[in-house]
């Protein structure tokens, strides 16, 4: 693999009408992913059927998971081939047809239909947009962007439980109809900015179209990178106790693990991440508190989007390692208290509303810190496929866990809990002793090991 200097423009730039466009695209993009996803759990209140019957509710549980992982395996590879910008438009698609397809569905079948063609969207739109986030915006502020994008993955559920909330009193229909409804005009903005998106220099530059590369540089970002850009960064990195250095000069004392090592290490923490998070904030409800399931999304993807945005203006100046061990140590830690002290909160309203929130702040950061270090730390040509990987076994351990609800009480909920946390501090650990420091401005060039490629 060979790189020219189209994609130093992305790294070294200020910002661009292209990268609002960019921005727009990807949070609009991850809104509707975790939206979708949500309404298989509020779909647990829309039917008599899964109502009163347990196996349709561990059914509604368990569906989105399962074709979110068929989107990470069809569009992981996809967004590898045929490129960044082409993936969006096809899970952009498939978001529409779903949302249609929710919004005229006239029976509970068919609303399983829809919601599992949502995922196999959903799937590849967040893996995609992990992916292409430290490919298409300026070093200095990578992980603040990814920060920001993913704080709408909490906004979205949140707005559509909300509404889910507020219209409940109404017809189960109307319901159903007010929040497929509701995603219309997101659609709308989707597409205007996926439009006005470029496609990633840096995969160009990676598949040998170094002609196409140089082009949409042209296009979007100015003819190449000068003088005033590097030293733009250079000031950057200099103001947040960095010293200015090239990459030839980072290499060096950095570490250098191999993929089998990143594979292993990222499983673990995304294991803990994926289930440790749909257990608490999605599965919880409707299996032990099912009169509040809306509330609970609610509450928890509200404190988690606040979170996320006041601590993405601190995270590319701080070390991405050392934040990740903290903030799933902090998780372990509420983790235990919380299984503790179960016969506590399970009966007093206050206590299990305060665990929720500080839980989820926890949550939070070590959710949005892994997925910026999940798409750093990959070969260009190989990242979507790769970041994809880890997700699919998380994914795929995150169906027979939601299903063993069925046979644990709120005492056993809690401690497979702290198991998973324990198996996500065990792969942070291993990141922290053997891993590449990918923060405090790190070049992507450097973070993925392409430096000498």
């Amino acid at each position: 693999m060979t790189f020219d200097i189209s994609h130093e423009v992305i790294e070294e730039s200020r910002w661009t009408r292209a990268n609002t466009w960019t921005f727009v695209s990807f949070a609009i993009g991850v809104m509707m992913q975790a939206s979708f996803y949500s309404w298989a759990y509020l779909a647990t209140g829309w039917y008599t059927i899964a109502v009163t019957n347990a196996a349709f509710t561990y059914l509604l549980l368990v569906w989105p998971g399962i074709f979110f992982i068929v989107g990470i395996v069809f569009m992981g590879v996809l967004a590898d081939r045929i490129g960044r910008k082409t993936a969006f438009f096809v899970t952009m698609g498939l978001y529409f047809l779903s949302a249609l397809g929710i919004l005229l569905a006239f029976n509970y079948y068919l609303v399983l239909v829809f919601i599992a063609l949502s995922q196999i969207a959903g799937g590849g739109e967040t893996n995609t947009v992990i992916a292409a986030i430290p490919e298409m915006f300026p070093t200095r502020i990578r992980a603040k962007v990814l920060y920001l994008v993913y704080s709408f993955v909490s906004i979205g559920p949140a707005i559509f439980a909300a509404i889910d909330f507020l219209s409940i009193s109404s017809q189960i229909t109307f319901q159903r109809e007010l929040v497929a409804a509701s995603a219309m005009p997101l659609l709308v903005i989707l597409l205007a900015s996926r439009y006005k998106m470029p496609e990633s220099i840096r995969w160009l530059e990676a598949k040998g179209r170094k002609r196409d590369a140089g082009a949409t540089a042209q296009k979007y970002y100015g003819v190449g990178p000068s003088p005033a850009r590097s030293s733009s960064v250079a000031t950057d990195a200099g103001n947040a106790g960095t010293p200015a250095t090239t990459s030839a000069r980072l290499v060096a004392p950095l570490k250098s693990p191999s993929i089998s090592l990143r594979l292993v290490a990222i499983t673990c923490m995304t294991i803990a991440n994926v289930i440790g998070f749909g257990l608490f904030v999605f599965s919880m409800g409707p299996v032990y508190f099912s009169s509040i399931t809306s509330q609970i999304i609610f509450v928890s993807d509200a404190i988690e989007a606040v979170v996320t945005i006041a601590f993405a203006f601190y995270v590319d100046r701080i070390s991405r390692r050392w934040n990740i061990f903290g903030f799933y140590i902090g998780t372990l830690v509420m983790a235990v208290v919380i299984a503790g002290t179960v016969s506590q909160w399970s009966t007093s309203v206050d206590l299990f509303w305060a665990y929720v929130g500080v839980f989820n702040v926890f949550l939070a950061l070590g959710y949005a810190a892994l997925n910026t270090l999940k798409g750093e730390i990959w070969p260009t040509g190989r990242r979507a496929l790769y970041t994809g990987a880890v997700r699919i076994v998380a994914y795929t351990l995150n169906v027979p866990a939601t299903l063993a609800l069925a046979y644990l009480d709120i005492t056993g909920f809690a401690y497979l809990n702290v198991l998973l946390w324990v198996v996500g501090v065990a792969g942070a650990l291993i990141w922290l002793r053997y891993g590449r420091e990918t923060g405090r401005y790190s070049s992507v060039t450097v973070a993925s090991q392409e430096e000498n490629a």
